[in-house]
């Protein structure tokens, strides 16, 4: 009971919030409860987002989320899928111009990857694997750069990369097993 007031404090700054940014807490919340697909409901909301808000990227990313979500659990022969996967990959690319993170890099090159779009899943993992560079090199963005999930994002895109031979493939895949070297600490 000792969290009740801080949870009733954080419910009333939340009811003063903008509608695109309560669904923005509300769809963090749907997130951390694994239900992803809940996020649909609040696309009209998340969608009034503007550009110009500082939650914009991060409605942008949830709306993306639940759409890829959705065209995973079609199966390939569905024409909803593609149309749900460009979708997505539009969503991000306007995320990624008002801010650049792990999460739409990895989004991104997931995306890409489900569309059969080889060249934005190898230059969103190379962006990636800079990214958590950067954030490794920072002490004030270190413990971010090294959680579970980043490590997790790094070894599926190492894994879909697979062990490519020579060119930008082999490039990216060299720059991403760096990366987990240094966040296996060696």
């Amino acid at each position: 009971m000792a969290y009740a007031p801080a949870s009733w404090a954080a419910a009333a700054a939340a009811a003063r919030l903008p509608a695109s940014a309560a669904a923005v807490v509300a769809g963090w919340r749907e997130g951390r409860r694994g239900r992803t697909r809940a996020i649909e409901a609040l696309d009209p909301s998340l969608a009034a987002a503007q550009p110009t808000d500082p939650w914009y990227a991060t409605a942008a990313r949830l709306r993306a989320e639940w759409r890829l979500e959705a065209a995973s659990a079609l199966s390939p022969e569905d024409p909803r899928r593609p149309l749900l996967l460009r979708e997505t990959l539009e969503l991000v690319e306007e995320a990624l111009a008002s801010a650049v993170t792990t999460d739409l890099l990895f989004l991104r090159a997931r995306v890409g990857g489900a569309l059969g779009l080889r060249e934005y899943l190898v230059e969103s993992a190379a962006a990636f694997a800079h990214e958590l560079n950067r954030r490794l090199a920072d002490p004030s963005t270190r413990d971010v750069a090294v959680s579970s999930v980043q490590q997790q994002r790094l070894a599926v895109l190492r894994q879909v990369l697979g062990d490519p031979q020579s060119g930008r493939d082999a490039d990216v895949a060299a720059e991403l097993a760096a990366v987990a070297g240094v966040l296996r600490g060696g």
